[in-house]
């Protein structure tokens, strides 16, 4: 993992939404939230194994307590929130190939332009100056699947059955630079709307993270 991923950050207010996700975690079977989710439950250790943007995380049954695997750190907050959100969602819906934008989600047209302000529009003032091996290699850190769509296309495992698909076109001396983010039309199937826009801002979190210099960008894990 890397330093950026760690949590540093109080809950606030959201500390009621947190204890709510546990409690509705704890009600459900875990063997049956395994199945429709695409992770892993030990019953022995009573312990998921998640895969996130190329991270391995152990969630604690019923409990819901996450730490990197192997370790006592504890993810971002809100990224712990929506694995449990996720675990508790999931209903095996099979992924449709179909690509959506933010709007088409469920009430996605509602929040759109503070999604768009907070993701898009944050991504390319940060993207600003950086060159596209800078902006691969941010995408590789947390285990995109590049394809050669756009300037840079770049596909993300946030969770097992929900990708979340980036497409960048640099700026020129004609254009100014865009951002694209897209989903799996089956992506309400596995987490709510409100959750989705985290799940975006953390994966922008880390990318801009990722290209600025120093100790915080060192894998910890090595």
């Amino acid at each position: 993992m890397f330093g950026y991923m760690l949590d540093k950050e109080e809950m606030g207010s959201y500390i009621g939404a947190y204890k709510h996700a546990q409690a509705a975690f704890s009600r459900k079977d875990p063997l049956e939230m395994a199945k429709l989710s695409g992770t892993v439950f030990d019953s022995e250790k009573s312990s998921f194994t998640v895969t996130s943007l190329g991270q391995i995380l152990e969630v604690k049954y019923p409990e819901g307590t996450i730490r990197f695997g192997g370790t006592a750190l504890s993810p971002r907050w809100n990224w712990r929130l929506i694995v449990l959100n996720y675990l508790a969602r999931a209903d095996a819906t099979p992924l449709t190939g179909e690509l959506i934008t933010y709007k088409e989600l469920e009430g996605g047209a509602v929040f759109f332009p503070a999604f768009y302000k907070m993701n898009n529009v944050r991504l390319m003032e940060a993207l600003s100056g950086k060159s596209l091996p800078e902006i691969k290699k941010a995408c590789l850190a947390l285990k995109a699947l590049l394809k050669e769509e756009a300037d840079l296309s770049a596909v993300f495992l946030f969770l097992p059955r929900f990708p979340i698909m980036l497409k960048l076109w640099l700026p020129d001396e004609e254009m100014a630079g865009s951002a694209n983010i897209l989903f799996d039309a089956s992506a309400n199937h596995y987490l709510h709307t409100e959750d989705i826009a985290v799940a975006v801002s953390l994966i922008v979190d880390f990318l801009i993270d990722s290209m600025q210099e120093g100790r915080k960008g060192q894998d910890l894990s090595l």
